[in-house]
C-alpha cells in the first residue's frame, strides 16, 4: 500500500504516539495490534493505513521527535570537544544512554519493537543523523592523528551503534539498574577506545 506523504495533523499523531509508547512499552511488537491502537487513540485503520502504510512505520513516525531531539541534545554535548574525538565519543554514549534511561518506553520501542530492518536501512532521518555524529567524531580522530586509520569509520560506527542499542536491549530485559549499566558502558567503552581506536 503506498503511504499518503501529507503531513498527518499533528493532533492525530500525537494522540496515536501516546497510545502507540503506551501499547509498545507494555508488549511485544507482535502482540500489538493496529485495530487495538486506533480503537485507543480513537481513530480508524485506514487513516493509519493512509498516513503511514504500515504498523513498522508508524511505530518509527511515533518516535522520530524523541530521536530528533536526542540527535539535537547530542550533537550539543559533542559540541563540548570540538578538538577531542574521543571525548565526542564518550559524550555520544554518556548522552544516548542518559536519553533512554529517562524514557524508557520509548527505549522499548525503540530496541525491542522496531525490527533491525529498519535501523539499517536508515528509515529515520533523525537516526541518520545520529550516527552521522559517530561517524565525524571516528574522521576526525583519524585525520588529526589521534585514532587509527586502520579502522573503516563506516564499519566502525555501526560496531559502536550496535553495541550500544545490544547494551540497552539487554538492560531493558534484565531490569537492571540503571547506575550498573552506566558503569559498565563508562568500563567497556573506555577499555574499547583505548585499546583498539588510540593511534
Amino acid at each position: 500500500m503506498t503511504r499518503d506523504r501529507r503531513t498527518v495533523d499533528p493532533e492525530v499523531l500525537e494522540k496515536v504516539r501516546q497510545v502507540m509508547t503506551e501499547h509498545f512499552a507494555a508488549q511485544t511488537f507482535h502482540n500489538v495490534g493496529i485495530r487495538d491502537i486506533c480503537k485507543a487513540a480513537r481513530v480508524s485503520p485506514k487513516t493509519l493505513y493512509k498516513y503511514f502504510g504500515s504498523k513498522e512505520d508508524l511505530l518509527l513516525a511515533c518516535v522520530e521527535r524523541d530521536l530528533a531531539e536526542l540527535t539535537e541534545i547530542t550533537r550539543q554535548a559533542v559540541g563540548e570537544y570540538p578538538e577531542d574525538p574521543m571525548a565526542q565519543l564518550l559524550a555520544v554514549g554518556r548522552t544516548f544512554f542518559n536519553f533512554y534511561i529517562t524514557r524508557q518506553d520509548v527505549a522499548r520501542i525503540v530496541f525491542l519493537n522496531v525490527p533491525a530492518i529498519y535501523w539499517v536501512n536508515q528509515a529515520s532521518q533523525a537516526q541518520t543523523d545520529f550516527m552521522g555524529l559517530i561517524h565525524s567524531a571516528l574522521v576526525q580522530g583519524q585525520r588529526d592523528g589521534t585514532m587509527t586509520s586502520e579502522l573503516d569509520p563506516v564499519v566502525l560506527t555501526n560496531v559502536l551503534a550496535g553495541a550500544a542499542n545490544r547494551l540497552l536491549a539487554a538492560w531493558l530485559i534484565s531490569g537492571t539498574g540503571s547506575e550498573e549499566m552506566l558503569a559498565h558502558f563508562e568500563a567497556t567503552y573506555r577499555s574499547f577506545f583505548e585499546g583498539s581506536l588510540r593511534n
